[in-house]
């Protein structure tokens, strides 16, 4: 549902076309239910209910290549306008460089996005392909959520960046999704391999920097026909968490549940699938897991409560849905967390002599747990 207004931030430019813009949005929002191509994450019922996307435009394919310019001031026209998620699949081809410009900009939508949905906006961004854990700016930015990219068998895609910096992981590798047929009748460059380090497309200057060219991050296409292609990057990752994003949004809304942009980064973040035990090598290194949208979406009706910043000296029973402790002794007594979802968030210790029962389906720890000799630990699935 392209909806809302839109604008081009390429002085002398206006709104183009493109198959990477196009791939993108089609992830998010394609009309689902329709029986036609593909269903965005978002894409509603099929009676034009689906998010409504507003194309920002800072990139533009020109006879001199791709001009990039406007980054620093797309966000904050987006929030002006009532944007409540900024989905972005790009980012710099060297680590450790960034726009100070751009990075005010993520801060301004962040405080003053959300529009009549969100209490403050959310900023997504595509972790980058050089498969490195480097500083890879905007999404190694605090106020970003940097999302790397997954395949079929929840494994990081070959050319995905990692690192501790990385809040999510998502599908990034072969993503089915609608592509503009501008770019196939242009004849569209040769297929690159995802496997390569490799990026199409460098030859992009920018008017505003020369201090390192941005690109979108996208590794290939390969055309199914004038309407859909599969695509390969963590341009393709970062729209899949943009789309859980609005569904988490939209059915906190109907439900009469007006949440933050830091809710809606927990409720991502908390319910993805750890995925650690399938990549050796990088562990902690892909997120918290790969996002998981039934589960994000049963989080909204059970928000997390903090159990935290408490010495148990006697017997205690916790009944929240959702309980995270945080910076809790349990010392001589015994701590009863009755919840569906559990956490052990940070600096918890069962003493010698307690004893902590969790009923629960679904429990994480996270780290800083300590359970001393002679202590006891039980934990029942509901």
């Amino acid at each position: 549902n392209i909806s809302g207004p839109h604008m081009s931030f390429v002085e002398g430019y206006g709104i183009k076309r493109h198959a990477h813009g196009t791939h993108v949005a089609g992830t998010v929002a394609a009309v689902s239910n329709n029986e036609i191509g593909v269903a965005g994450a978002a894409g509603g019922s099929g009676n034009n209910n689906g998010a409504g996307l507003m194309s920002c435009q800072i990139f533009v394919e020109t006879s001199m290549g791709t001009i990039y310019e406007g980054a620093d001031v797309a966000p904050v026209w987006a929030a002006d306008n009532g944007a409540a998620i900024s989905q972005n699949s790009w980012g710099y081809i060297q680590s450790g460089v960034y726009e100070q410009p751009v990075l005010y900009a993520i801060d301004y939508f962040n405080e003053n996005g959300g529009g009549e949905v969100l209490t403050g906006g959310i900023t997504i961004f595509a972790a980058g392909n050089a498969d490195d854990n480097g500083d890879w700016y905007p999404a190694y930015y605090e106020g970003a959520m940097a999302v790397a990219a997954t395949n079929n068998k929840d494994q990081k895609a070959s050319f995905s960046n990692y690192g501790y910096w990385i809040d999510i992981s998502a599908p990034g590798k072969d993503v089915f999704s609608t592509i503009s047929s501008t770019y196939v009748d242009d004849d569209p460059p040769e297929e690159i391999d995802p496997g390569l380090p490799t990026l199409p497309w460098d030859n992009i200057y920018s008017p505003n920097s020369n201090l390192s060219y941005p690109i979108e991050h996208q590794k290939s296409y390969r055309h199914q026909d004038n309407s859909y292609a599969y695509g390969s990057g963590t341009s393709m990752s970062a729209p899949h968490v943009s789309g859980v994003a609005a569904l988490v949004i939209s059915f906190a809304h109907r439900n009469g549940i007006t949440l933050s942009n830091t809710d809606v980064w927990n409720i991502l973040v908390n319910s993805a699938e750890c995925i650690d035990h399938l990549n050796p090598g990088y562990e902690g290194k892909l997120g918290s897991g790969r996002l998981n949208a039934y589960y994000a979406l049963d989080y909204v009706l059970c928000q997390p409560k903090y159990f935290e910043n408490q010495i148990v000296q006697s017997d205690k029973t916790v009944n929240y849905c959702h309980t995270v402790l945080r910076n809790v002794v349990v010392s001589s007594a015994t701590l009863t967390i009755n919840s569906d979802k559990a956490v052990i968030e940070d600096n918890v210790t069962v003493q010698d002599g307690a004893k902590l029962i969790i009923n629960a389906d679904n429990v994480i720890i996270d780290k800083n747990f300590e359970v001393e000799l002679g202590s006891d630990l039980v934990i029942n699935p509901n």
